[in-house]
């Protein structure tokens, strides 16, 4: 596990999600200190979107989301955007920014890219005090 690499993965994710969303108007908020379960909002007239940011160093999008983050993906799935950014130190970087389509009652992205939801089940394991 290299902290310092997963540091530059996740920076430049946050970068390239902050630059697209500006690019296209928003104002741009980071919030991702706050534990919302979303890093990013970006607001642009009455529309506020809710956008957690995944990065990948690798070209496979394959990404958990905490339980927080989970619950929020589907509790406020209209405004709620999942970008991910592959490849994120090299060259061939590629942003994926998926949001729930109701007529077709699924995530995709403007490439028509329909992604697969997974939940899984977790426990956290902790010394008991005497």
């Amino acid at each position: 596990y290299d902290k310092e690499k997963r540091q530059a993965v996740e920076h430049a994710a946050m970068d390239e999600v902050w630059d697209y969303y500006a690019m296209e108007g928003y104002a741009m908020a980071d919030v991702s200190a706050k534990n919302l379960g979303w890093d990013l909002e970006a607001t642009k007239g009455i529309t506020r979107l809710l956008i957690e940011v995944k990065g990948l160093s690798g070209s496979e999008v394959n990404v958990e989301l905490t339980p927080n983050e989970y619950e929020k993906f589907l509790e406020k799935r209209n405004n709620y955007r999942l970008a991910i950014l592959i490849n994120a130190l090299t060259e061939k970087q590629k942003l994926y920014i998926f949001q729930y389509v109701n007529n077709i009652n699924n995530w995709t992205d403007l490439e028509e890219n329909i992604i697969e939801i997974k939940p899984i089940k977790f426990a956290r394991i902790s010394l008991k005090n005497k």
